[in-house]
């Protein structure tokens, strides 16, 4: 599964608002899907964002799951659930500043 975040800039911002599915290769056995990151989304919260973006990795792989199914496509998208999911838990928590920097503590 290819996820593709379309984020608005001054020339062009996604028609669309949330998660769908771009283009389905079963020659590569991928599935493209496409997440419109909304423009205010910048002035949020770390927490908020991070909330966001996980929610909607999520969202991305149960709506490929189900396309994959519905036109028989033998892909591996499953595997790509405990992953989403791992992020979505990790957003929610809180993260040690000094673990975040990579120090150890003086």
């Amino acid at each position: 599964m290819d996820v593709v975040f379309h984020v608005p800039g001054p020339l062009l911002a996604p028609d669309y608002e949330g998660t769908r599915t771009g283009t389905l290769s079963r020659r590569e056995r991928l599935i493209t899907m496409q997440i419109a990151v909304p423009s205010d989304l910048g002035t949020r919260g770390q927490r908020e964002v991070s909330r966001y973006l996980a929610d909607h990795l999520v969202e991305a792989v149960v709506v490929a799951r189900t396309t994959v199914a519905r036109r028989k496509a033998m892909l591996a998208v499953g595997q790509a659930v405990p992953m989403a999911r791992f992020v979505a838990s990790a957003s929610t928590t809180r993260a040690d500043p000094a673990r975040r920097c990579g120090s150890r503590g003086s």
